[in-house]
């Protein structure tokens, strides 16, 4: 006892975030589909982690979850110009 607490366990929203995180590194491909269903992330930390690991699609979907179609659309032109130089 004393002034010692017990270790804090990660809120909910913050198991979903290293998910989201470990999708991004690993199963990149089932990452809209991860967004599509489940709302247990909070979106401004999604978002940097999507731009973190330049998941630029699932990025786009995120912002525009958030109301920012034009951040959305730039990120979709990106994966495109991206597509059209690979």
């Amino acid at each position: 006892e004393g002034s010692q607490s017990a270790p804090r366990l990660p809120l909910e929203s913050e198991l979903y975030e290293l998910l989201l995180e470990l999708m991004c590194r690993f199963e990149p491909q089932e990452l809209l589909k991860f967004l599509h269903t489940s709302q247990h992330y909070r979106l401004e930390e999604a978002i940097q982690i999507t731009e973190k690991y330049h998941c630029n699609e699932a990025k786009a979907y995120l912002l525009e979850k958030k109301g920012d179609i034009h951040g959305a659309f730039a990120g979709l032109l990106q994966v495109q110009i991206i597509s059209v130089y690979s």
